[in-house]
C-alpha cells in the first residue's frame, strides 16, 4: 500500500537516514538491517 497523501514519514531510524510512515516498518528494518532486538 502507497501512502501519498502529502504526510511527512515521521518515524526516523536512530542509526541512519531511514524513515517510515508506520511503527512496524521501522521495527522491521531494525531487526534486519541493524540486527537490533526490540
Amino acid at each position: 500500500m502507497n501512502v501519498e497523501c502529502g504526510k511527512e514519514k515521521h518515524l526516523k531510524c536512530l542509526y541512519c537516514e531511514s524513515s517510515y510512515y508506520y511503527k512496524q516498518d521501522l521495527e522491521k528494518h531494525l531487526r534486519r538491517i541493524h540486527k537490533y532486538i526490540l
